[in-house]
């Protein structure tokens, strides 16, 4: 979930854009050792609710004056405040908490450094669910470690990833061999679950000459989400055969009529533009390049609130 009514209205695609791009990217870069497995898993899966303002900047001491009415500084830095609470769906064992609060502050101007998914979209300042690891001796964000947003319906299939790892883990070790569970590690990909279709795909990219043949079936899955995170694995992985991922997504880009799959793509390549090295930004960006044009060539209706718009204003191609 998305708390929307504390966002300005005329911020909604922008917040919803971001919250795509984040859980695309958590997603594709969820490692399961991150939760202490195999050896002792450790690992909450929780929804997180942030208090009205949280997010907001503030100066620490700062209040109104009742006699004037005017805002008094103590002439301290701003701060970043982020407040809420956050309860657990589903955990690794019955030792875990279930439930808790938090509070901390960042430094402004801290936000203006090296960016990260937090900054892009913080679950914490405007909701959602999300995967970590709890360091209950940590303070601020670090108490969440290894902290992933995970798509709202993706939550049942982040649970049964994470309590079958060691199956998973052994899976994708033996795919690399044996043919049979090569073809399951496919099947898995195709069934449109989640979070275990994305580890299932990114253990395929490791395997290019065994994944190449079953490209085009992969990128015809129904499931939008999962193409979306199909798409930006293929764009930055760091493979010798990107380029030619590159080539397959142009190709499904020209063979697609409907909205929401070229939405989908869209949401895949635009949060390689964000998080992807160089090569993958440049790629990602002609992949916008070439939806641009199909858009237009279909007559494909772009209203300036829509996510695809925003997503070709952002790349430049507007």
């Amino acid at each position: 979930m998305i708390f929307l009514d504390a966002i300005p209205p005329d911020l909604h695609t922008e917040y919803v854009l971001m919250y795509e791009a984040r859980a695309i990217h958590d997603t594709a870069s969820l490692q399961l050792s991150d939760y202490g497995l195999p050896a002792r898993p450790l690992w909450i899966v929780a929804i997180v609710e942030p208090e009205k303002g949280s997010g907001s900047a503030t100066v620490p001491g700062a209040y109104v004056d009742p006699a004037t009415g005017r805002a008094v500084s103590p002439g301290g830095a701003a701060v970043v405040a982020k407040k809420g609470k956050w309860k657990a769906a589903a955990a690794a064992d019955g030792s875990l908490p279930r439930a808790g609060d938090y509070y901390w502050t960042e430094p402004l101007e801290q936000r203006t450094r090296a960016l990260t998914a937090e900054h892009f979209y913080s679950p914490f300042a405007y909701g959602g669910t999300i995967l970590f690891r709890p360091e209950l001796n940590a303070q601020g964000l670090a108490q969440f470690a290894a902290a992933r947003l995970l798509f709202s319906e993706w939550e049942q299939s982040a649970i049964e990833a994470l309590r079958g790892g060691n199956n998973l883990s052994d899976l994708f070790t033996r795919a690399a061999a044996d043919p049979a569970a090569l073809a399951d590690v496919a099947k898995l990909a195709l069934s449109g679950r989640g979070v275990m279709s994305t580890l299932a795909f990114r253990s395929l990219l490791a395997n290019p000459a065994a994944l190449a043949p079953r490209a085009p079936i992969l990128f015809q899955i129904t499931n939008a989400r999962v193409l979306s995170t199909f798409v930006y694995l293929s764009l930055v992985s760091p493979t010798r055969d990107r380029s030619a991922w590159a080539l397959e997504i142009g190709k499904l880009v020209g063979q697609t009529k409907e909205p929401d799959r070229l939405l989908a793509i869209a949401h895949g390549a635009f949060a390689a533009t964000l998080f992807g090295d160089p090569a993958a930004r440049a790629s990602a960006l002609e992949i916008v390049g070439a939806l641009r044009k199909r858009t237009a060539a279909l007559g494909t209706p772009l209203p300036q609130n829509s996510p695809l718009f925003l997503i070709f204003k952002k790349s430049g191609y507007m």
